[in-house]
């Protein structure tokens, strides 16, 4: 019951009806109206035929195999320098042969002319001017209210069937689906499926194990955004936020593809097992028998876009989304109106539901920078005794704005200096700012919560006030989270009434806290240019490392830094202050952790297409699926569930 419920409430309506296109064998003219592959005919035996007469047939019509489809048991072949028309009308009249077909051209089907969740109004729609005007409230896939329950599982995989998707960037780079079978990088093929190295998928375009190349088609790095984008804090996020993406490359650079690609790329998700499949392409006329028996065979719910070609597909087809079978789940486009959109294809009968698909904001492939961004952590081995000290140019407690992200950070930074499960100590060391000033937060009580989330223990806190922080008789043994708030040093007035500002990590507490360090010390530094005043002396520079700039405007994003704990990982710092400190690392025993980065505006992008309709509906499926596993294998039943409203 709560599936059917969950469904109803994601996605719009539709038309509802089935499809109603006649089975059998289809007859097919020289090239059925379609573009196809110059010199490349699939062809389907017979059952019965041996593989010395199919020899036989080729040889006879001077016909060389290329590969087989073994999903639906053909094979393609080339012409050899014949027409293919004349190719597949000759062999269509031997006894032998089911059927042949020109390799049809596929095309992707899209109108290309956290920190951005307001602006994805399919998912959460307020009225917001989007592109081309304001919306009309409610008009999306209630994703807010699904996630209530489910963002979906882990173990639940959509199929991007389309141009590639890039894993690099980090909205998607945790979306990766893995290959459990499959051991990266050693050049064999460890479960014996053919492909080499196939850990994320496969490119069937150029037949090698890379999701995405430089100048891929943007087009599958925008659909696998819509269907998953991680809940990261910053950019965009997908309808199913925890669900895996395969990436199966077919379409070139170009946008287009033909049908033995998309028929290998069908079978391999369907030998992975997986049940839902994003097809966000298509093209008018071109019936394929191969390509319809794939999707026949493939065991998954077919989530197809209906075309935009602003057709009524009842009298001209557009395919796949308009072939007769039964787990195809065909897509039209509406906008932030509700309002089907002009160039989508509809359909009575030919078209199953509608989804968001003008004006959507999505990842797309870009290119980083090549400057070095400033440093936002670091990590320092001090000593001989396995030392660590991390420090944050920010307030941890509080310039990260979500409770469960600063927790999540701080996780992260106990991984990074090795705490074992030994007691916590917060030095609150803010000056008693929250004492004299309004709105200042508390930096022990907020540190302390922090901690107790990442931990679950709940930590001593010390008050330091103005004066020394405690001795090292108090911390050893300990990891000690040093915590100077938005108090960036203390201060006196001159006869003037001018500030005199002394550092706030006093010169007895450096001495004190690099005994500790070379005792084997776990310390994490956290706060308003905590290092202020300091940032020339031995502690910075020979005990750290670092070489410290204070009061530096910064982007307000942490961007985990590569071989770290904090790989692949993004923090929105909503509460961010001019008051930042930027690192350096000048030792060998320093690194960076973090840096203020996040990803240039290039980095996301507005298409418009039944192409991004269509990836709304998979991810509602996978969220469907995530809640009701059981219900994953019945892919008619779970096509019927999405098409309730």
């Amino acid at each position: 019951m709560f599936a059917a419920a969950l469904a109803a409430s994601l996605l719009l309506s539709g038309s509802a009806a089935a499809q109603n296109e006649s089975g059998g064998n289809p007859e097919i003219p020289a090239a059925n109206g379609g573009e196809f592959v110059p010199g490349q005919v699939i062809v389907k035996y017979e059952d019965g035929v041996s593989r010395s007469e199919r020899a036989e047939v080729r040889s006879e019509e001077d016909l060389t195999k290329e590969a087989d489809l073994g999903l639906i048991e053909a094979e393609v072949v080339d012409t050899g320098g014949q027409s293919v028309a004349s190719t597949v009308r000759e062999l269509n009249e031997l006894p032998e042969v089911e059927y042949a077909e020109p390799d049809y051209i596929i095309r992707a089907s899209d109108l290309t002319s956290e920190q951005k969740f307001g602006e994805l109004w399919g998912l959460h729609n307020t009225g917001q001017y989007i592109t081309g005007g304001a919306g009309t409230v409610d008009v999306d896939v209630n994703a807010p209210e699904a996630w209530g329950t489910t963002q979906g599982s882990a173990g639940v995989v959509v199929a991007v069937i389309d141009s590639g998707v890039d894993f690099s960037h980090p909205d998607l780079a945790d979306r990766m689906w893995r290959n459990p079978d499959e051991i990266p990088n050693n050049g064999r093929d460890d479960d014996r499926n053919s492909y080499v190295d196939d850990v994320n998928g496969w490119d069937f375009v150029r037949d090698d194990k890379t999701s995405f190349d430089a100048g891929d088609h943007p087009h599958g790095t925008h659909v696998a955004g819509t269907v998953a984008a991680s809940a990261d804090g910053q950019g965009v996020v997908g309808v199913a936020p925890n669900v895996k993406i395969m990436s199966l490359k077919f379409l070139g650079a170009n946008g287009l593809g033909n049908v033995s690609n998309a028929v290998r790329a069908i079978q391999y998700a369907k030998n992975k097992g997986v049940r839902i499949s994003n097809n966000s392409y298509g093209s008018f006329d071109s019936f394929s028998a191969s390509l319809k028996s794939a999707i026949d065979a493939s065991g998954s719910l077919f989530v197809a876009a209906a075309g935009n070609n602003g057709s009524n597909t009842e009298t001209r087809k557009f395919y796949p989304a308009g072939y007769a079978s039964p787990n195809i789940l065909s897509v039209a486009a509406v906008g932030n109106r509700g309002v089907l959109a002009s160039f989508s294809n509809y359909g009575r009968t030919s078209v199953d539901i509608s989804a968001p698909g003008v004006g959507i904001l999505s990842t797309i492939p870009f290119t980083r920078a090549t400057s070095q961004p400033p440093g936002a952590a670091t990590l320092s081995r001090v000593g001989s005794s396995n030392g660590k000290a991390f420090v944050a140019g920010f307030r941890i407690e509080e310039d990260i704005g979500n409770s469960s992200r600063r927790s999540d950070f701080m996780h992260k930074a106990l991984s990074a200096i090795g705490h074992d499960g030994r007691q916590v100590v917060v030095v609150d060391d803010d000056q008693s700012y929250d004492e004299y000033y309004d709105g200042y937060v508390d930096a022990g009580a907020a540190t302390a919560d922090t901690m107790q989330a990442a931990t679950g223990s709940v930590p001593s806190i010390i008050e330091v006030g103005d004066a020394n922080g405690p001795p090292l008789s108090q911390l050893t043994g300990k990891t000690v989270v040093w915590a100077t708030g938005e108090a960036y040093g203390s201060r006196e007035y001159d006869e003037d009434g001018l500030p005199i500002y002394y550092a706030n990590i006093s010169e007895a507490d450096r001495e004190t806290l690099t005994s500790f360090l070379n005792g084997g010390g776990k310390l994490i530094i956290s706060g308003d240019s905590a290092l202020f005043e300091i940032e020339n002396t031995p502690f910075a520079a020979s005990t750290l490392g670092l070489e410290v700039t204070n009061f530096v405007r910064t982007p307000k994003v942490f961007e985990g830094s590569r071989n770290t704990a904090f790989a692949g990982a993004f923090y929105s710092l909503d509460n961010l202050p001019r008051s930042t400190d930027t690192l350096k690392a000048i030792s060998s025993n320093a690194t960076v952790q973090g840096v203020y980065g996040g990803l240039p505006d290039t980095a996301w992008g507005y298409m418009s297409g039944t192409s991004m309709a269509a990836p709304h509906v998979a991810g509602a499926a996978a969220l469907a699926a995530s809640r009701a596993p059981t219900i994953l294998p019945q892919t008619v039943a779970l096509k019927s569930l999405l098409m309730r409203a």
